[in-house]
């Protein structure tokens, strides 16, 4: 009998392969082939290929960019213009504004109370800025009505209500008002009402009619470049 080296099975004596497995019976071939097969290298086709490591790079670009925009954003912030730099600041009121060119600005004390006074040298006209805490819940348009009563209720006569804009945009109430004094001579007023922040704000020009028309345009300037110096 001729044992099959693969399957151990028993074959007839002269057969070439097993009739089992099939593995050649022929003298000399049966340990070449067992050497082949234990040659062959065993692999699980369940194998997984270790991971590629990715390029630490892309992580170190994006930090670099964002600490280069936090200082950038740093270095703006330290060294943009404040928006009273080289303007009258106001140290009775939350405000600061460009002085037209030929005027001056003044804190003056009077028996009503403190103001910002905005002068020519001219004399002939005035700017005065007052304000005073409001009744809660009072809005801007509540406040305007009350101004005008009370100028109504001292003769004045007053012009259509005109919307306008303060500065950055906050809004506010105007009209035109004439005043006759004693004396007969008429005072021409450009009343500006707004309420912000809990306080009422008064700001009004006035002058004779010649003055009073000369010092429209410095009371736009003021309100052009009206800046707030607080957080509302």
């Amino acid at each position: 009998m001729l044992v099959c080296p693969n399957c151990r099975t028993e074959n007839v004596e002269g057969a070439l392969v097993c009739e089992s497995c099939g593995r050649s019976l022929a003298p000399g071939t049966a340990p070449l082939q067992r050497m082949e097969r234990a040659e062959e290298p065993y692999q699980d086709e369940f194998e997984v290929p270790a991971p590629r490591r990715s390029s630490p790079w892309p992580t170190i670009a994006v930090g670099v960019v964002l600490i280069v925009g936090i200082v950038a954003a740093g270095f703006w912030y330290s060294s943009r213009p404040e928006p009273c730099d080289g303007k009258f600041v106001s140290q009775l009121y939350p405000y600061c504004v460009t002085v037209p060119q030929g005027w001056a600005a003044a804190t003056t004390r009077t028996p009503t109370g403190a103001l910002d006074r905005f002068q020519p040298q001219s004399e002939g006209a005035a700017i005065v800025v007052r304000a005073g805490e409001a009744v809660p819940g009072t809005t801007t348009i509540q406040y305007a009505q009350g101004i005008r009563q009370t100028q109504e209720a001292f003769g004045a006569t007053l012009g259509p209500v005109q919307t306008l804009e303060v500065g950055d945009g906050t809004q506010a109430f105007g009209w035109q008002a004439a005043v006759q004094l004693d004396n007969g001579s008429i005072v021409q007023q450009r009343m500006v009402a707004l309420v912000r922040n809990g306080l009422g704000w008064r700001i009004t020009l006035g002058g004779d009619t010649e003055s009073f028309d000369e010092a429209r345009f410095a009371l736009e300037v003021l309100l052009s470049t009206w800046d707030w110096n607080d957080s509302g």
